[in-house]
């Protein structure tokens, strides 16, 4: 069924019997044309509506159906026909046209989902940058520049560390393409940054990942194919913004915690920290289609607008808080793994390690590593998941000694302390001021045992100068636990033997005082 063979015929055949009215020699009258018109519209509707429900596949396809469609209704406008039908009729196919832009956006998120590598976004030119980063304001270095020259305006909230992390370069193509066609056609007045000499320099690493501005073409091409199909119809820049509004809370951030949801088993730092990245910028993008929505206007965004997608980008800084909680968990679950093999330590040795447990070795290592994924992290959750982390294994380290320890002896107390110097020195070697006073409990239990004079914690000055942070109640429960070294065991070089009996003395000492 060729529609613009159909329309065309029909407009030919009416237009024709209107000049025939026209000429005045009473072959037809304006009467007969319009009662021929009448009974043509039932069958117009008809052919009309069965086309518009079984026909398309593609919001392309209704565009160009709509596009003729209209063509045929101001041409048959011109002959002063009613044509009103054909606009409601049109009118009418929005639910339907609707359903294929959310089909395809679907669609392309899928793939766009599926293509995600989770690693910062390289640009390698200036045309590429100009493509695919400055249309949407995705720079946020450029926005500072530009706010420093008084254009434009930074977001408070987009605390993104400006530090650059070398990553594979990553052409201006569609990734799945091979060519070098994918690209951004805008109109824009910025400056040429070809001569500004605040310009960034290439090739540029960026926080977000590719899929940041593949999202916003997407976006970009629903807002701009919705707008067509608006053309020409009444009322329908509601219908568009809250449209768009849904695609994306709906599409774009839904899918964000799809990814979340389904791999919950196998998800990783690098992974939560990217989407939780890419999610501060979609919100930031949000400006950019509150203005392509009102652009179609000539009027201002009007508050209910504002509100509208304010919504869209505080779901996106919910999505980014559920990616950083998840951080947390990931770090300490892994974490837990590591320390989880102090259930193998032999705490009654009889020899002192001559260094500290390879497993802390191995944590140390992936603390490094992981913090490094949080490169571009807002430095507020940088320090807070140094931060955590330092205090999980400190307070595990004491719950453990606490609760899980049967028994123990000095020497085990020395290769605890071998732990704790490596654990502190990593602390110290990271770039966050008071990071090792997240392990000042169990130094102050270590040291309290390596001084050899455990009855200081007796005096409440020393205590409260030397051990403020350590728990009476918590003392007395590892005391309990102390153990003499073996009856034919020497106390090895370099040890401070501390005495059962003394021991025993500064317990019931300590229930004895009122703290």
């Amino acid at each position: 069924f060729d529609v613009q063979h159909y329309f065309a015929k029909l407009a030919g055949f009416f237009y024709i019997e209107d000049n025939i009215v026209k000429s005045g020699n009473q072959l037809m009258t304006l009467s007969d044309l319009q009662l021929l018109w009448e009974n043509a519209m039932v069958k117009i509707k008809s052919v009309l509506k069965h086309h518009s429900e079984f026909a398309f596949f593609d919001p392309k396809d209704h565009l160009a159906f709509k596009e003729t469609v209209s063509l045929f209704r101001t041409a048959l406008e011109s002959c002063g026909l009613f044509v009103r039908p054909l606009m409601e009729f049109l009118f009418s196919t929005r639910e339907k046209f609707e359903s294929l832009l959310f089909a395809r956006l679907r669609k392309q998120i899928l793939s766009i989902k599926d293509r995600e590598i989770y690693q910062s976004m390289t640009v390698s030119s200036i045309q590429q940058y100009k493509d695919q980063i400055e249309p949407y304001s995705l720079d946020v270095n450029a926005r500072k520049r530009n706010s420093s020259r008084g254009v434009g305006d930074t977001d408070s909230r987009l605390e993104l560390s400006e530090t650059k992390l070398d990553t594979p370069s990553m052409s201006g193509s569609d990734p799945s393409s091979g060519s070098n066609e994918f690209r951004f056609s805008f109109a824009n007045d910025e400056e040429d940054i070809d001569d500004d000499d605040d310009a960034p320099k290439f090739p540029l690493t960026l926080p977000f990942s590719q899929s940041v501005p593949l999202i916003c073409y997407e976006m970009k091409q629903f807002v701009n194919d919705y707008e067509l199909f608006s053309r020409n119809l009444p009322d329908m820049h509601s219908f568009v913004r809250r449209a768009v509004e849904n695609a994306l809370i709906h599409e774009v951030n839904k899918a964000f915690n799809e990814v979340i949801d389904n791999s919950r088993t196998t998800f990783s730092i690098s992974q939560a920290s990217q989407i939780a990245i890419n999610c501060t910028y979609l919100a930031l993008a949000c400006s950019y289609f509150r203005e392509l929505v009102e652009s179609s206007r000539d009027s201002r965004v009007d508050e209910l607008t504002t509100a509208k997608f304010s919504l869209a980008e505080e779901l996106f800084f919910r999505t980014r808080t559920r990616c950083e909680d998840l951080i947390f968990e990931l770090v300490n679950t892994k974490l837990d793994e590591f320390l989880s093999l102090y259930w193998n330590v032999n705490w009654c040795p009889e020899k002192p390690s001559s260094r500290q447990n390879t497993f802390i070795d191995d944590l140390i290592s992936y603390s490094e590593t992981t913090f490094l994924c949080l490169l571009f992290m807002p430095k507020t959750i940088k320090e807070a998941v140094h931060f955590t982390s330092c205090k999980h294994i400190s307070t595990y380290l004491m719950d453990f000694l606490c609760s899980n320890v049967k028994k123990f002896n000095i020497v085990s107390i020395y290769n605890l302390n071998s732990d704790l110097k490596a654990l502190e020195q990593f602390a110290v070697g990271c770039p966050i001021d008071n990071l090792v006073d997240t392990f000042s409990e169990i130094r102050q239990l270590v040291d309290l045992f390596v001084s050899g004079n455990i009855e200081q914690i007796l005096d409440k000055n020393i205590r409260l100068q030397k051990f403020p942070y350590l728990s009476p109640q918590k003392l007395i429960l590892i005391l309990e636990k102390y153990r003499n070294l073996g009856v034919f065991t020497s106390c090895p070089e370099g040890v401070i033997n501390v005495k059962k009996r003394t021991v025993e003395t500064v317990v019931k000492r300590l229930k004895l005082t009122d703290y």
